[in-house]
């Protein structure tokens, strides 16, 4: 403000600006400086600042074209990735389907074969069996073919009235009856 006032206190009185020879001249010679300075100026920054510029510009486009390139090239990507997905999807699928096929194959099989062990096994059961069936039924005619040689012999060696033969009949039936039941347990 000071400034201001001491400027005010030399422009003489009833005039705002002095425009006298020397203030003409330090405006020229202000202009003539500025043009120069802004001359040199442009003529040192304006093409380096422009180059500047222009290669900014230049690597931003470049970069939005790369990340545009980089994002189609994700998207294909992605698709592919999808489209293997669905494609692995499918085969894991297939190959499930295929594996309860060839359980459900294998299981009838191994069925099958249990089936057919378990007859041949009953088969053989029954065979042996039978064969310990006619065994027993040998050893019992046997056993009372004896018996009743054995009932016959002590008939014919005593005279016997009738006590004697209920006894030993008693005692012959006792016997098979006996032998019948150790023929039952062994089978």
């Amino acid at each position: 403000m000071i400034s201001v006032m001491f400027m005010l206190a030399e422009v003489p009185p009833g005039r705002v600006f002095g425009t006298d020879m020397n203030t003409v001249v330090a405006i020229v010679a202000n202009l003539i400086n500025f043009a120069l300075l802004a001359f040199v100026m442009s003529w040192l920054l304006y093409r380096p600042v422009r180059d500047f510029l222009h290669n900014r510009a230049l690597r931003i486009r470049g970069e939005l074209s790369n990340a545009k390139t980089q994002r189609e090239e994700a998207a294909a990507l992605k698709l592919e990735y999808e489209q293997k997905l669905r494609s692995i999807e499918q085969e894991k699928n297939g190959i499930l389907d295929a594996a309860r096929v060839t359980a459900v194959e294998n299981a009838k099989v191994i069925v099958a074969e249990a089936k057919k062990d378990a007859e041949a096994l009953m088969q053989r059961a029954t065979a042996n069996i039978e064969l310990e069936w006619e065994r027993a039924n040998e050893g019992m005619k046997k056993s009372i073919v004896e018996i009743s040689a054995l009932m016959t012999e002590k008939y014919l060696k005593r005279e016997m009235d009738r006590g004697v033969q209920d006894r030993l009949f008693a005692e012959a039936v006792t016997e098979l009856e006996s032998e019948l039941e150790e023929m039952a347990w062994k089978n």
